[in-house]
């Protein structure tokens, strides 16, 4: 809308700019344009900070995610045209839980966090709530990569993947 512009007869006018583009005031206006100006961060007095109902020694919310392969006739549905292109990994959900922040503080506890809620061996994904949202206005992402294995003396946990989870206020170390 600057500068010059053109009509349907080919007629050019000419605006008159009242500010240059990308100019910036030396002081604050007080009008513009001949109109008193708005002032910013008052458009609405009534405004109330959010005020957080969770505390830092409060139980964090998590979901355990177990990690499959795909099986051969779960292959074969789809049609052979996508079927290069498919993740042959399934995604076992399970309902979500609480756990105290000094639980997931290391490794070792992150590991036996998930031996005892899934109580069996596999390889399990530890997610956690984001600021996205989905359909059920809750959406999780992928902080931390757990393999389980059954061994003699029970079942015993290895951190694969943690680096996404030392980002958070509860980690203390590897």
């Amino acid at each position: 809308m600057w500068g010059i512009l053109g009509t349907l007869w080919g007629q050019v006018s000419y605006l008159k700019m009242t500010r240059t583009i990308g100019a910036k005031d030396k002081r604050k206006r007080e009008f513009y344009a001949g109109k008193p100006i708005k002032k910013r961060g008052k458009h609405n007095p009534s405004f109330v900070p959010y005020n957080s109902v969770r505390h830092r020694g409060d139980p964090l919310k998590v979901q355990i995610v177990q990690r499959r392969p795909m099986s051969i006739d779960g292959f074969k549905s789809w049609s052979k045209k996508i079927r290069p292109k498919v993740n042959r990994t399934v995604f076992i959900g399970f309902p979500s839980i609480r756990v105290p922040p000094e639980d997931l503080s290391t490794k070792e506890g992150l590991g036996n966090v998930v031996i005892d809620d899934r109580q069996s061996e596999g390889i399990f994904d530890v997610r956690f709530p984001s600021a996205s949202k989905n359909k059920g206005h809750i959406s999780y992402r992928t902080k931390a990569i757990v393999r389980v294995d059954e061994t003699e003396e029970g079942l015993r946990a290895k951190v694969l993947e943690c680096w996404k989870i030392k980002r958070y206020f509860f980690w203390k170390g590897d």
